[in-house]
């Protein structure tokens, strides 16, 4: 049997409004499922959760944790991130030169448990005989952060009172040395070996300004030390 092409659409017309209160009912229903679902699974997921990612930053947070009156995963993995990037820093770098630098900040209310992270990669470090890689826990100056740099190019810095430093650096109050401390942080990033053996300077990692900076203070007490000979 032959249908006119009017009839055909009437057809089709009509099968549509037999179906479609079904098919938009099913996908609002499976729309409620899914955001349902989204939210079960967000609520089972906790921060402590994604501080487990395996191998030896977990038994470090592990270690942390297993000695603490007050346990945080999460203060503890915001430690050992910055303390695993030091030990591995100037070794691994990823295709596009990122390297194993963090800056990380962990926030607690007083009696907390904050400092325990601490102490223990502080320890960890004496034991282990990685004390090389442990740097200080205050800047008071750029000139500071500069020889530290100089120094140990690879190095953990564990800043008790954070805040204080944040007030000590952005207080309109502040001298120059403070002021800088910003901008050295900001300019470090990663330079030409080959450059700085032409300057006979260590490896360190950051920007032109900041070599011509630490090379002339380095040329000057290298002048200093052959005055006093």
């Amino acid at each position: 049997m032959t249908r006119s092409l009017e009839q055909v659409h009437e057809l089709r017309q009509a099968f549509i409004a037999d179906i479609a209160p079904e098919v938009l009912a099913e996908s609002e229903r499976l729309k409620r499922s899914r955001l349902a679902g989204e939210e079960r699974a967000a609520e089972k997921i906790t921060l402590a959760d994604l501080t487990n990612p395996g191998g030896l930053i977990s038994e470090l947070v592990d270690w942390i944790v297993s000695s603490s009156s007050r346990p945080s995963r999460e203060l503890a993995l915001a430690a050992t991130l910055p303390f695993v990037g030091a030990l591995l820093g100037r070794r691994f770098a990823s295709p596009s030169d990122l390297r194993t630098n963090f800056y990380s900040i962990g926030l607690a209310g007083s009696g907390f448990g904050k400092d325990h992270a601490r102490s223990q990669l502080k320890r960890l470090a004496t034991e282990a005989g990685l004390e090389r890689f442990m740097g200080p826990n205050r800047f008071m100056s750029a000139s500071a952060l500069r020889g530290v740099v100089m120094a140990k190019p690879s190095c953990l810095c564990m800043v008790d009172e954070f805040g204080g430093m944040m007030r000590q650096i952005n207080d309109r109050k502040a001298g120059i040395h403070n002021q800088l401390i910003p901008a050295t942080c900001l300019r470090c990033s990663p330079v030409p070996v080959p450059l700085l053996r032409e300057l006979h300077m260590p490896a360190v990692q950051c920007r032109s300004e900041y070599i011509i900076q630490t090379f002339a203070s380095t040329e000057r007490q290298r002048q200093k030390t052959s005055g006093r000979r």
